[in-house]
């Protein structure tokens, strides 16, 4: 980005710039995606969640976490598709790059909601167990 501003400054042309700052933005959010649902601190409605105690938070829990894992699995199918339709494309100012790289963000990030959204279910059965 900082060196966009200086090339229209200097006049000089650098027309990839953009979209390297398009595609390394859509990485630093699939990956902080990823990151927010390890984490446990995605985007939730949390009236109900905070009513219940005990086994019975913990049972609408594991079904929210249990929700989020199907997502991650869609994520992660679809983005494979995806990545795998589009992986020989090239970028339009970077023509020496695949597309693929840049898809393959939504299978990873897919992949990670599983692994933590399973994480997270054996933490509340642990839980369940415990009381």
């Amino acid at each position: 980005m900082l060196l966009q501003i200086i090339s229209r400054y200097t006049k000089i042309t650098v027309v990839w710039t953009g979209e390297v700052a398009t595609y390394s933005f859509i990485w630093s959010i699939m990956m902080g995606a990823g990151y927010m649902v390890s984490e446990d601190k995605h985007f939730s409605f949390e009236m109900l969640l905070d009513k219940l105690s005990g086994k019975k938070k913990e049972y609408l829990n594991i079904f929210i976490k249990l929700n989020i894992l199907f997502f991650g699995a869609a994520i992660f199918y679809y983005g494979a598709i995806i990545t795998k339709q589009f992986w020989n494309y090239r970028l339009t100012s970077l023509n020496f790059v695949k597309m693929g790289y840049m898809w393959i963000s939504l299978p990873i990030l897919g992949f990670s909601i599983i692994v933590y959204s399973l994480e997270h279910i054996l933490q509340s059965i642990n839980n369940i167990r415990g009381n």
